[in-house]
């Protein structure tokens, strides 16, 4: 019999220091400004979820709570384990899984659990707070009891918040997983239609150098020209030769050798005749290039940034 009594006595020891080591890193995950993909954060989440599942085990093995009392015949240092449920809800939701239907659905029976052991939903942060201040200052009693009475309202409403947001993302969460597992069934014409392609827009040119300053040159700009409209005033403007024209043969007769010969001795001539009769332009020209040969060296062009 006493053997028993110590036993129950190491248990109740063992479970408090559960619970209270649980809810220190609880109300740590709870308040924390950390994203839910940060690794010391989800360590802390798995951290309390294994201390708390431990509690649980303890508390349902010693029949700490029965199924026909009230929450008014709980004894006072047993209150406090009421929130185990709630607590629980709260962080597997928090816990990073591929499977995230399981983790809706455990969260939502932790929940439902923790509701389950009273009706209060009255939220009461104020007297949480003051009674907390006096739980520090006093150990007593009954400020113990209400203080963790008024966490368990508080949790209440948590619940409920929760529940609500997992009945709404339940339906997208079990949608997504068919759309995962139907893979890639989905044929390229589905895609097609789904996702129709936005059909090819020209090129556009600006009209002239004002637009260029405004708009600014080429894209983006206002759609001011396309590339046909470009080619065909150019055309008109004699800069590009008409569509059939014969000036596409330029280029082949000037890679005729004889045209290219021809092409010489007629420079050849009329710059013999241009200093037979001193011609102006002529010798300004030659005057022009003596003065750059003068002033620029032979091998001053680029130098590829060597002094």
């Amino acid at each position: 019999m006493a053997e028993n009594c110590v036993t129950s006595e190491e248990n109740q020891k063992k479970l408090t220091e559960l619970f209270d080591s649980g809810l220190e890193i609880y109300e740590r995950v709870i308040n924390s400004d950390e994203p839910a993909s940060n690794s010391k954060l989800q360590l802390d989440v798995q951290n309390c979820i294994n201390i708390l599942e431990k509690a649980t085990h303890l508390i349902n093995a010693a029949g700490v709570f029965s199924s026909n009392e009230t929450i008014d015949e709980v004894p006072s240092e047993n209150i406090k384990y009421l929130l185990i449920p709630g607590m629980l809800g709260s962080l597997v939701l928090k816990a990073l899984s591929p499977d995230r239907i399981n983790t809706l659905e455990t969260s939502e029976i932790y929940f439902r659990d923790f509701l389950k052991r009273y009706k209060e939903l009255k939220e009461m942060e104020e007297e949480l707070t003051r009674l907390k201040s006096l739980l520090d200052k006093d150990g007593d009693d009954e400020i113990c009891r209400n203080f963790y009475l008024t966490y368990i309202r508080k949790i209440v409403n948590v619940s409920l918040d929760e529940l609500n947001l997992i009945h709404q993302e339940k339906p997208l969460a079990k949608h997504l997983a068919e759309v995962r597992a139907r893979g890639t069934s989905f044929s390229v014409q589905e895609n097609k239609d789904k996702y129709p392609v936005k059909p090819f827009k020209p090129i556009i040119i600006t009209r002239n150098e004002l637009q260029k300053k405004v708009f600014g040159a080429g894209y983006p700009s206002l759609p001011t020209m396309t590339v046909d409209e470009f080619y065909r005033e150019r055309v008109a403007e004699g800069i590009f030769p008409a569509h059939g024209s014969n000036h596409g043969k330029v280029l082949q007769e000037m890679t005729d050798p004889e045209v290219v010969k021809a092409q010489e001795e007629t420079e050849k001539i009329q710059k013999e005749n241009e200093i037979e009769t001193d011609d102006p332009t002529y010798l300004d020209k030659t005057r022009r290039m003596d003065e750059f040969k003068d002033t620029h060296k032979r091998g001053w062009g680029n130098r590829m940034n060597k002094s």
